[in-house]
């Protein structure tokens, strides 16, 4: 399983004058408070306090460059003159069904919309992939094809030549998830029904599949073996992880740790994309990423669990949320709001716990 210290390199970044201004939104950025790692919460209050808050703090004071037209030549485009970002944005969910429709309308309106490029038209236009099992894709695969957007010659010549501030944004969110289910009163988790006419199934179905009945003809549960690591795949397929309440929360967890390895996969994959570039480009990217989880409920609206964040910069990573360790994991439900929701655990901690870790590495 990759880990990040696998990508520590000799040398630190050039600190520029333009570095120093992108430090300090930065440093605003880490100032904001993620209070709900774990726990589950709205899929609006996700994406509009946490997704959407995060990042405008990243762009603040610089023109956005997410529209097709703002490519244009003067007197038609963007004056590349003033301080200017370039937002590029993909998207990971699994392809399961299940939670196809709400979740995926939600992203595009609430964050597609505001950091993904516009068409011509208007429409939001980012990448978006939806691989069987958790969501995540190779990371190396998704980091190039998203930074791909901000390499067009033209494009960063003229953002490069503009403005010493300008910056190009290239954002990231992994996206797993695990079903909700109550049955005689008791709430059961790793299955959802599509709808309220269909029975409950495996949710994520790739996942349980993976670890209850692992066919290594099967490429999506080699994939997800390959991505929990092997000692992870025995702890969670020979046994069972449960909540403070002795609620089976298995499937949750490996959701959880497909999805957090999926982030630091592609933060990897960015750190080798910008490793090709001029010493200009990679001083003038920022990588954002997050991880989460989607709570499918029938009849209800999806919750989102919100797992890491992280920032890459000039060759510093910070990074604060949940790790890869099973045996880690623990969790509870909380009375909020007239609910029971689920708070996961990591390492004993939750919420406002994590602290922001930093780590140098290189892009050569």
């Amino acid at each position: 399983m990759l880990g990040l210290d696998g990508i520590m390199i000799a040398e630190a970044g050039r600190m520029n004058s333009y570095s120093e201004k992108v430090k300090e939104r930065l440093d605003k950025f880490w100032s904001l408070d993620a209070n709900f790692f774990g726990m589950t919460r709205s899929m609006e209050f996700f994406h509009i306090e946490q997704l959407v808050r995060d990042r405008l703090a990243l762009v603040y004071g610089l023109h956005l460059l997410n529209d097709e037209m703002n490519f244009a030549r003067p007197p038609i485009g963007s004056d590349f003159s003033k301080p200017c970002v370039l937002t590029t944005l993909a998207h990971t969910m699994c392809g399961d069904r299940i939670q196809q429709a709400n979740t995926r309308s939600a992203y595009a309106e609430t964050v597609g919309s505001r950091f993904g490029t516009k068409t011509r038209k208007g429409e939001p236009k980012f990448e978006r992939f939806f691989p069987a099992g958790g969501g995540t894709i190779d990371g190396a695969t998704l980091a190039h094809v998203t930074y791909g957007h901000a390499l067009d010659n033209g494009i960063k010549r003229r953002l490069h030549e503009g403005n010493e501030q300008s910056v190009v944004l290239t954002n990231f969110d992994l996206q797993g998830h695990f079903g909700r289910h109550e049955e005689h009163g008791k709430i059961v988790y790793g299955k959802a029904p599509e709808s309220p006419f269909r029975e409950p199934r495996a949710a994520c179905g790739a996942i349980v599949g993976c670890l209850e009945h692992y066919d290594e003809k099967n490429i999506d549960y080699l994939r997800i073996r390959k991505t929990l690591g092997e000692e992870n795949f025995r702890a969670l397929s020979q046994g069972r992880i449960l909540s403070h309440e002795g609620i089976d929360i298995t499937p949750i967890v490996a959701a959880a740790i497909v999805t957090v390895e999926g982030v630091n996969q592609t933060l990897a994959g960015l750190i080798k994309e910008l490793s090709g570039q001029d010493e200009e480009s990679r001083c003038r990217t920022v990588g954002h990423f997050t991880g989460s989880l989607t709570e499918n409920r029938v009849g209800q609206d999806d919750m989102a669990l919100y797992l890491a964040r992280a920032t890459l910069f000039n060759g510093e990573i910070k990074r604060q949320g949940f790790g890869t360790n099973a045996g880690k994991y623990s969790g509870q439900l909380l009375d909020y709001k007239g609910d029971k929701r689920l708070v996961l655990q990591y390492d004993g901690k939750s919420l406002d716990e994590f602290p922001v870790e930093t780590m140098p590495c290189t892009v050569c």
